[in-house]
């Protein structure tokens, strides 16, 4: 059984994934998510959630303001935002959802788990603001540029997939060595 094994979200690599995407959905597919943030097992029961603390997402706003970048959060198979812009219109092209347009990031993160956030704008400027928000985080969150170049990244510290995979074979009797 294939089963995604991703940094992005559930809808999302459903949607990348086109009709085989639809029929893991349908068949409600075991899968890791958001860098192993989100793991479901069979018959999608949820077997892992792990969000960042909110003291983290909300110094990650206050960083992404001060500095004019967009940011978008993935709460579940949600993403949310505090305003729509040419950053956000760029995830649904490559396959992701439209996030949802909420308000001030205050609310956003009052009202919702946020598992991860993602600071979107040019390949540049992210390459010169990533040192400067792992200044600002002091080693509290991992930062993944793993995505395109105009993409930042920012986790609970110690998320895996490699750990969401294990969860997720244990929960389908199935040994890694298989």
């Amino acid at each position: 059984q294939f089963c995604p094994c991703t940094g992005r979200g559930r809808v999302g690599a459903y949607q990348a994934l086109g009709s085989l995407g639809q029929r893991m959905k349908e068949e409600q597919t075991p899968g890791v998510f958001l860098n192993g943030l989100i793991v479901y097992g069979p018959d999608a029961e949820l077997l892992s959630d792990i969000a960042l603390e909110d003291d983290i997402s909300r110094e990650v706003a206050s960083f992404a303001a001060d500095h004019g970048v967009s940011l978008v959060g993935f709460s579940g198979d949600r993403s949310l935002c505090a305003s729509r812009c040419k950053w956000t219109s760029f995830l649904a092209s490559a396959h992701d959802p439209d996030p949802e347009v909420l308000g001030p990031w205050r609310s956003i993160i009052a009202n919702h788990r946020v598992n991860k956030l993602m600071l979107l704008d040019d390949a540049e400027r992210m390459s010169e603001l990533r040192p400067l928000l792992a200044e600002r985080l002091g080693g509290v969150a991992s930062l993944v540029c793993s995505g395109p170049p105009e993409m930042l990244e920012v986790l609970p510290f110690g998320a895996s997939k490699g750990t969401g995979v294990e969860l997720m074979l244990s929960a389908m009797n199935v040994c890694p060595s298989q």
